[in-house]
């Protein structure tokens, strides 16, 4: 009696319950109908069917995690993680213990030398940049300005529109066929360099040219953009050529 109790309370792993008599039966795991009895047997012929089923592939407008996962291992980014931290070894600790204070002046001294240089060429690409938009807007206004005091308003129209045009083309000419990481105001991708993600191609000459270039372009072509995030870009372009030759 108390091994059939003991079977009673303790079903057997395959989900057969026992009995008083000894025989077995398959109870189904169904909440709604908790007493239903199914065939013997039914239930491992099932199991054993859905485990042979091949996995389901994913077709081209399948969209979620999954489909993220396969896009991101077909395409493999061009983006590269930058770790700041120092790698405190062996051979950092000896290298900093055998300077001397001689050293730590030059060290401070190429430092604040690079800092001055950056702000002076900074500051020159400003002014060379403004003095270009000031020039070619000048000229687009006293163009425009001659026709309009002859009477010829139609023609002093097409003179504003076609310099502008000719301005914004012109940037956005060199901008895609020269250093397309110019594009934009430049203040994000100066941030994400800052938190790790080298982005390929933003601290190039080529960029910084294209940069300085666009932006006489963009601004004396009436656009609604100004130099200051352009000049972020700049700056940083050219603190990584000064002292690491460029971000490829």
């Amino acid at each position: 009696m108390w091994l059939a109790a003991f079977l009673l309370q303790h079903p057997t792993p395959n989900g057969y319950a026992a009995n008083s008599n000894s025989s077995t039966l398959p109870v189904s795991q169904s909440a709604s109908a908790p007493f239903e009895i199914t065939p013997a047997g039914a239930g491992s012929r099932n199991n054993s069917r859905s485990q042979r089923q091949p996995p389901q592939q994913l077709d081209s407008g399948t969209f979620g995690p999954s489909a993220a996962a396969s896009t991101t291992s077909s395409s493999k980014p061009n983006f590269e993680s930058l770790d700041y931290e120092l790698v405190e070894n062996t051979v950092y600790r000896t290298d900093t213990a055998s300077q001397t204070h001689l050293d730590h002046i030059f060290k401070s001294g190429v430092k604040w030398t690079l800092c001055f240089a950056l702000g002076v060429i900074t500051a020159g690409c400003a002014f060379a940049v403004n003095l270009g938009v000031e020039n070619i807007s000048g000229y687009k206004f006293w163009a425009t300005l001659t026709l309009l005091g002859r009477g010829q308003a139609f023609a002093s129209y097409l003179v504003y529109v076609l310099i502008n045009c000719s301005l914004v083309a012109g940037s956005v000419y060199v901008t895609m066929y020269y250093a397309p990481a110019a594009a934009g105001s430049g203040i994000a991708e100066v941030k994400a360099y800052l938190n790790g993600i080298d982005v390929p191609g933003i601290f190039l000459w080529n960029t910084l040219v294209v940069k300085l270039v666009g932006s006489v372009g963009a601004v004396a072509g009436g656009l609604a953009v100004g130099k200051e995030g352009p000049f972020v870009h700049a700056g940083a372009c050219l603190g990584a050529l000064l002292t690491q030759g460029g971000s490829g």
